[in-house]
């Protein structure tokens, strides 16, 4: 377990605060008009997401194979964005195999989506500026 100690500790939120404050962060209605086929992904994801932030952020977790705190998920979900849910729903979609525990499974994709689209903007810029 991390004994990393977080900057600003996120109080525990009620499941309806937390699903409201990931709806708003990941911008859930526009991300539905945009893609209607997908809602109830889209809504199953925020849920996920926000089912971390009703947990008490000492608690011990394991996601991709690590264990890790809740207080540092909810960190690292503090920046999942609308393109974070997108990547997820199109990585999902594509996904050959039947997913045994769904939710974890989810929750470690919307995690390294946060990491994987990070790293994919850098690709880009440095990309660019080699070029240039």
């Amino acid at each position: 377990m991390s004994n990393t100690t977080y900057a600003r500790p996120r109080p525990v939120l009620s499941f309806g605060a937390a699903m409201q404050a990931m709806a708003e962060q990941t911008e859930l209605t526009a991300l539905i008009a945009q893609n209607p086929g997908r809602c109830g992904l889209y809504r199953e994801l925020c849920r996920i997401a926000a089912d971390v932030y009703t947990r008490d952020g000492e608690r011990p977790v394991v996601v991709d194979g690590e264990t890790a705190t809740f207080g540092y998920l909810q960190e690292i979900f503090g920046l999942i964005t609308a393109e974070n849910m997108e990547d997820v729903a199109d990585r999902l979609a594509a996904y050959p195999r039947e997913i045994r525990h769904k939710k974890a499974f989810m929750r470690t994709m919307l995690y390294n989506s946060v990491f994987e689209l990070e790293t994919a903007t850098e690709n880009r810029y440095a990309q660019r500026y080699a070029e240039q």
